[in-house]
């Protein structure tokens, strides 16, 4: 092993030389530099003397092989990214007398597996965990005041949080982190599994609160319930039931987006606003049932919701824009046949990207009779101006109803009807194809008639 060297400006560690395996920090030291230790690929354990108070930014940053670190009673403050990606650090014992953990002190601590942050914490950072792929508990202390959402990015083994009934700020039930009184939900540890019920009394669940819990396949939400926040479920893959009480009020941006496995759901009366992706690639997703009591629905709500057959749209909906897509980028629901009860409103075609005006043309035919007679108007220019992609898109839909309306209102000139014939008998579709012949028959006769 190699002699160590260490650089001290007035009781500050600023670097090392040589470090090699085990390195024992020089007594008479009071702070850990900036940087002091980042990225020493040979150290694999090392003791902090007593009289250290504080660890800088990034002290440890990127030291992969340290896996043993032994803190001092005498330390007060965990620099910011203070252990960023050492990887291969197993355990920290956090002294009784650190009252601050700064932004993303344990980011990329992948082999870390339990932490307990003591009752002197009370400043406790941001990311503070993120990327701990084996972190499976955590303990908080009395005076912790609040977690961030980001605080367990990518804990994929984390299965229980844990707080001091002590603290006035947070609390815990079964591993999961709620504040005080128990009304909001803050955290669900990503690997709790089955179903979850959350508690009575819970009158919100959080920004991001079980984002990630793949392993969910059912969650029970509490009568009461008020407001469901940005992200709340994304990427729930295995979620295949959750029922909105009809108190919820409020939902979040991307509070679904990729539950994979959800197949219906019905939004109660009194939410107004469906923001942007509320359910964007639930792919399996058949059914959605919004109410009257709607008004916005925002970007991307349906994007790649490719099994969704059937979409109640609100009578009173003011605004709409490219719910199924975004222009330039696809994703039209592949599969619906029909909207019921509701339409888009016409004031809103306009800016949608073309993918969503073609299918809303397509719809409109089916029955336009329901729509008053401004909003046919402005249907039917769509359904003009895009005529041979709304025919394509009557065929590839199998959509009878719909080329009824289209050769009604005169869509299905002489010039197309021959090729749409060929189309329908190719895919097989005797109705359409009876359709269209005897259509053709018919403009035939009228123009020898003549």
């Amino acid at each position: 092993m190699g002699q160590t060297t260490f650089e001290v400006i007035d009781g500050t560690l600023v670097s090392i030389d040589g470090g090699d395996g085990k390195v024992i920090l020089p007594d008479g030291i009071a702070a850990i530099g900036e940087r002091a230790l980042s990225w020493q690929s040979d150290i694999t354990s090392v003791i902090i003397p007593e009289g250290v108070k504080t660890i800088g930014k990034q002290a440890f940053a990127g030291c992969g092989y340290l896996r043993h670190i032994t803190l001092p009673e005498s330390l007060e403050a965990i620099g910011e990214a203070a252990f960023w990606y050492c990887r291969s650090l197993e355990t920290v014992t956090i002294p009784g007398k650190v009252e601050a953990i700064a932004d993303g002190a344990f980011t990329g601590c992948k082999s870390l597996q339990a932490v307990t942050v003591p009752d002197s914490v009370a400043n406790f950072g941001k990311r503070v965990f993120c990327y701990c792929d084996e972190l499976a508990e955590v303990s908080f202390g009395k005076s912790v005041p609040f977690v961030d959402v980001d605080a367990f990015n990518g804990c994929e083994a984390l299965v229980d949080l844990f707080v001091s009934p002590d603290n006035p700020c947070l609390a815990s039930a079964d591993g999961v982190l709620f504040n005080r009184d128990m009304t909001t939900l803050v955290k669900c540890p990503v690997k709790k599994e089955g179903e979850y019920k959350v508690p009575s009394g819970v009158i919100n669940i959080g920004e991001r609160a079980f984002e990630g819990a793949a392993r969910l396949t059912e969650i029970i939400l509490p009568k009461g319930l008020v407001a469901i926040g940005r992200r709340a479920f994304e990427s729930c893959l295995r979620l295949k039931e959750i029922k909105l009480p009809g108190s919820v009020r409020t939902i979040g941006a991307a509070a679904f987006m990729n539950c994979g496995n959800l197949t219906d759901i019905e939004v109660p009366e009194g939410v107004e606003l469906i923001d942007f992706s509320t359910f964007e690639n639930c792919r399996d997703i058949v059914y959605i049932s919004l109410p009257d009591s709607v008004r916005t629905i925002e970007d991307r709500t349906f994007r790649y919701c490719d099994k969704l057959t059937t979409l109640r749209i609100p009578n009173g909906l003011e605004r709409a824009r490219a719910i199924f897509s975004e222009d330039g980028y696809g994703g039209v629901c592949k599969l619906l046949p029909s909207l019921t009860y509701g339409h888009i409103p016409h004031q809103s075609l306009a800016s949608y990207g073309k993918e969503d005006q073609v299918t809303l043309a397509r719809i409109y035919l089916e029955e336009p009779e329901k729509y008053d007679d401004e909003d046919k108007a402005e249907y039917m220019r769509y359904a003009v101006m895009y005529t041979k992609e709304v025919l394509e898109s009557v065929i590839d839909r199998k959509d009878a109803p719909a080329m009824f309306g289209a050769i009604s209102m005169g869509l299905v000139s002489s010039r197309r009807v021959t090729r749409l014939i060929n189309k329908a008998i190719e895919a097989g579709l005797t109705e359409i194809t009876a359709m269209l012949l005897e259509h053709k028959n018919r403009m035939k006769a009228e123009k020898g008639k003549r």
